[in-house]
C-alpha cells in the first residue's frame, strides 16, 4: 500500500488528533486554518487515512519552523516520508527550527537523522502540558549573499 502526498487542509490535523488522544501536543494545535491557508504544508494519505501530516512555517525570509505529527501507522511509511523532508529541508534556505518533547528518544534519532543539531538541551515546561523539550536547529545556504545586499 502506497502512500502520497496532498497539500495539508485543517481537517487532518483534527482526522490526526482524533487517533492521537494520548498525544497532548496534537489536541492543542490549534493553527490548522492558518496553516493551510499560508501553505508549505503538506499530510501524508495511505487508502484515504491521514498517517502524517507536517512542513514549514516561514517565521520570516530565512527563518522557519519545521512541525510534524504522525499517527501510529506512519512507521512503516518513514522512509517515504522522510525522505521527501530530507529533499525539501535541503533546498529551504537559512534556519530551520524544531522542538522534539525530551523523553521522546525516536524523534531525536529522527531529528538528528534529517541534519538537525541540539540548540537547547532543555525547554522547560514548553509544550502544552507542560513537558519539557528539546530545541534543535538547521542552517542551511543563505537566500542572499552580502553582495546581494549592498546591490552589487
Amino acid at each position: 500500500m502506497m502512500g502520497k502526498f496532498v497539500p495539508f487542509e485543517a481537517w487532518h490535523a483534527a482526522d490526526v488528533t482524533a487517533r492521537n488522544k494520548d498525544t497532548p501536543y496534537i489536541v492543542a494545535f490549534t493553527a490548522a486554518e492558518m496553516l493551510e491557508e499560508v501553505g508549505g504544508s503538506f499530510s501524508y494519505l495511505v487508502d484515504g487515512e491521514i498517517v502524517a501530516c507536517g512542513g514549514l512555517i516561514e517565521q520570516w525570509a530565512g527563518r522557519h519552523q519545521a512541525w510534524m505529527f504522525f499517527t501510529p501507522a506512519a512507521g512503516k511509511h518513514m522512509l517515504a516520508i522522510t525522505s521527501r523532508i530530507k529533499r525539501t529541508l535541503e533546498v529551504t534556505p537559512g534556519r530551520i527550527e524544531m522542538t522534539v518533547i525530551k523523553d521522546f528518544e525516536l524523534g531525536h534519532r529522527w531529528a538528528k537523522m534529517l541534519g538537525f543539531g541540539v540548540e537547547t538541551p532543555c525547554l522547560k515546561a514548553y509544550g502544552p502540558a507542560g513537558e519539557d523539550h528539546v530545541g534543535y536547529v538547521r542552517v542551511g545556504a543563505l537566500k542572499s549573499t552580502q553582495r546581494d545586499l549592498v546591490g552589487a
